[in-house]
């Protein structure tokens, strides 16, 4: 049975979507779905993402502290989008490049790529740096359906935001083969493919 509450809450992300578009193509149960799951979030870890599922999104995952997943042990929150146009592609990306901390090239030998499936793995893929950059491994791989496995991407440019050490969520377990300063932590930032054109607006938490 739906409850007065429930219709109210659904009433006010619907006028919120409409407030922010005219005309927005994507399915509003989606549309409440995403826009729920970022306001579950403390609002620093999420306020450089779309308020709402833009029209040109070609993929995202709905993650948050209240759906985690224990088997795989962390969130990892995404949506990326491609924008046709050069111009407005290269705008929208040096006001985000602006926007971060840090920028780093995908072949950087410093990035701790971290997978949902990382504490399977041997301690020695793990860089030799001092400074390790912590970042979602799903951003630098692409899925080939015909060889069915995922490729590394050699040209994807990331923005980091903000990365810190520590637990945020406190029913996560640690990772226990990474370094003992990341066992548990978050990153968040966006990746550009200029290939593609397209931006990937990230959250990791583990």
């Amino acid at each position: 049975m739906i409850t007065i509450n429930r219709i109210k809450k659904i009433l006010y992300l619907l006028i919120l979507i409409g407030q922010t578009s005219c005309l927005n193509m994507v399915d509003p149960e989606e549309q409440i779905k995403y826009i729920e799951a970022l306001n579950s979030f403390d609002k620093n870890l999420i306020d450089h993402f779309p308020k709402k599922i833009p029209n040109n999104a070609k993929s995202y995952s709905i993650a948050s502290p209240k759906l985690i997943n224990y088997d795989y042990n962390y969130i990892n929150t995404y949506l990326t989008i491609q924008i046709p146009s050069k111009n407005k592609y290269k705008t929208r990306k040096v006001k985000l490049l602006n926007e971060s901390k840090l920028t780093i090239k995908s072949t950087d030998k410093c990035l701790l790529k971290i997978n949902y499936d990382f504490d399977k793995k041997s301690e020695k893929n793990i860089p030799k740096c001092k400074n390790l950059i912590p970042i979602p491994y799903n951003i630098l791989s692409n899925y080939n359906y015909k060889k069915e496995t995922y490729e590394n991407q050699d040209n994807i440019k990331i923005a980091v935001l903000n990365y810190k050490s520590g637990k945020v969520i406190e029913n996560l377990r640690e990772k226990s083969d990474l370094p003992e300063k990341w066992k548990n932590g978050y990153s968040k930032g966006y990746a550009f493919n200029d290939k593609n054109q397209t931006i990937t607006y990230w959250l990791l938490i583990w």
